[in-house]
């Protein structure tokens, strides 16, 4: 009786020691890894923590209860059979929002509409244009946080603070918006042309990026 008490025991004591050999090596393999894909691959039940405020001085892949134990919570730990992103389908190649090119047509048959002018001497008041289209943030429709370019196309030269008072404009341009109902510059007559400097605090303050051509 006592032999099979001993016998039992020690049954019992080598099939705990394998257990434990057996958990180690399963450990070891996971452990050993210090990039996510080698250790995923390394064996099935070996687990990588994504986590980054998870301590330096523990594994990153291990099994999961033991990252669990060093803090890295259950949503960072990727898994052989987790994906580690969300694949979505592209839109397929056709005209989705047919309805987004009427403000195209909107577009084309303004410009159509505008009166080509000209004026009595070379120099052309894209300064005061400048003005208004910065300024004029309602009217243009400008967003608050939006990426705000204005493309200037010109082939002559500037008027610029001074020349205004040549035509009887004579005071100083006050960097506001006066555009009517038909989008026309109301205020010509009235104030002189803007300067290069207060062009430049203009684009600064309301973040406006200009493209000259």
């Amino acid at each position: 009786m006592m032999y099979s008490a001993v016998l039992l025991w020690v049954c019992f004591v080598s099939y705990v020691c394998t257990q434990v050999q057996e958990q180690l090596k399963n450990k070891l393999v996971c452990i050993e890894h210090e990039e996510c894909g080698p250790c995923l691959s390394a064996a099935v039940h070996c687990r990588w923590c994504a986590d980054p405020y998870y301590p330096s001085t523990a594994p990153r892949c291990n099994d999961d209860e033991s990252l669990v134990a060093f803090g890295c919570g259950q949503s960072m730990i990727q898994r052989p059979d987790k994906p580690v992103w969300e694949v979505v389908d592209n839109r397929s190649l056709q005209d989705m929002f047919p309805g987004s090119l009427e403000a195209v047509n909107d577009f084309i048959e303004s410009v159509n509409k505008s009166a080509v002018t000209a004026n009595l001497d070379n120099a052309e008041a894209q300064l005061d244009a400048l003005v208004q289209a910065i300024t004029c943030r309602t009217e243009v429709g400008w967003a608050q946080h939006s990426r705000k370019i204005v493309i200037l196309l010109s082939d002559g030269l500037l008027h610029t603070a001074g020349d205004g008072k040549l035509g009887g404009a004579a005071l100083k341009n006050d960097e506001t918006c006066h555009l009517d109902e038909n989008g026309y510059y109301s205020e010509a007559a009235k104030y002189d042309y803007p300067s290069i400097a207060q062009v430049y605090r203009l684009l600064d303050k309301y973040k406006v990026n200009i493209i000259l051509c």
